[in-house]
């Protein structure tokens, strides 16, 4: 891990590091030991260039209990470092993070009995994921649904079961066609690599048949089914 969070540290901007720094003072627990902040600093001095130097860290902490239990410290600044980009974030409309953020809302009302306001942050969810083409995630959300089968009874329970059955199914064929679509063009582009150029027609030929392969599965929904 040691190099990882070397090179972690030594990507961050300006900015992220003086966000870091206050995010970490601001919830730290401890304001007089912040070994891991001293850590940080240390790691930060080091040449860019070069490759994370433990002895240096150990010889500039000589005689500091951090140095008997590094690796703690270490953990702890990793941690704490993506805990304060995940919150730097925040602000930059990341699609993936809205999403898990609506999920999560959404299991605090289920766990205080709040199905109706719960389901309202999986709709959101939902309706995002799809729009970039997230379909595991809208299969992940289906899954949470699912668990509120138990709150229908009669026809009702199995027409609410088929429809989320209906879309996750077609959610996991839209995600093996993407998958697909992947594998031909990294085989189409590994054939070219090979051949440098294509030479003549039959390679040609060969390419665009296989770039023309129907991807498995089905044909993409109009996405509007609503469970």
């Amino acid at each position: 891990m040691s190099h990882e969070l070397f090179l972690l540290v030594k990507s961050l901007t300006k900015a992220e590091k003086g966000y870091f720094k206050k995010f970490a003072q601001r919830y730290s627990t401890n304001k007089g030991d912040n070994n891991y902040l001293l850590l940080f600093d240390a790691i930060d001095e080091q040449s860019s260039s070069g490759e994370y130097d433990e002895v240096r860290i150990a010889a500039k902490f000589k005689g500091r209990k951090m140095v008997k239990n590094l690796s703690v410290s270490k953990g702890y600044l990793m941690t704490a470092l993506l805990k304060a980009l995940r919150s730097y974030r925040e602000g930059s409309h990341n699609a993936l993070a809205d999403i898990n953020e609506y999920i999560e809302n959404a299991q605090i009302c289920f766990d205080k009995q709040l199905p109706d306001l719960g389901n309202k942050f999986l709709d959101k969810a939902r309706r995002l994921a799809l729009q970039e083409e997230l379909f595991l995630k809208v299969a992940d959300i289906n899954y949470l649904k699912y668990r509120q089968v138990e709150w229908y009874i009669g026809e009702e329970r199995l027409r609410f079961w088929e429809q989320l059955y209906t879309e996750t199914q077609t959610m996991l064929r839209l995600h093996q066609n993407i998958a697909d679509i992947i594998n031909l063009n990294i085989i189409a582009t590994q054939q070219q690599s090979q051949n440098r150029a294509l030479r003549n027609d039959a390679e040609v030929q060969r390419i665009e048949a296989l770039l023309q392969q129907p991807p498995i599965g089905i044909a993409r929904p109009s996405l509007v089914v609503e469970c």
